[in-house]
């Protein structure tokens, strides 16, 4: 009845809060370049004293995903080809 109503509502009003998880899942920080390769090509990236050295797929657009999930974790660097080779 009326009690169990307000036991629900009392129940809802304390148990639910806001759902940041997206948020905090987000970059701080991006950037966005362009340029044009040729297959087999190795392109340097160099960001934050790391540098490695990336060999171009046969692909014409590629993708190159950097991520470092926190200041002091190893940067993870994955190409991803995106479409069919030139």
């Amino acid at each position: 009845g009326d009690f169990a109503g307000f036991v629900g509502l009392l129940y809802q009003l304390f148990s639910t809060q806001a759902d940041t998880r997206i948020w905090s899942a987000l970059p701080k920080h991006f950037e966005v370049g362009r340029w044009h390769h040729k297959p087999g090509e190795t392109v340097t990236l160099n960001w934050a004293g790391e540098r490695r050295e990336i060999l171009m797929p046969e692909e014409r657009f590629v993708l190159i995903w950097v991520r470092q999930p926190t200041v002091t974790a190893q940067s993870m660097v994955e190409v991803i080809p995106l479409g069919t080779a030139k």
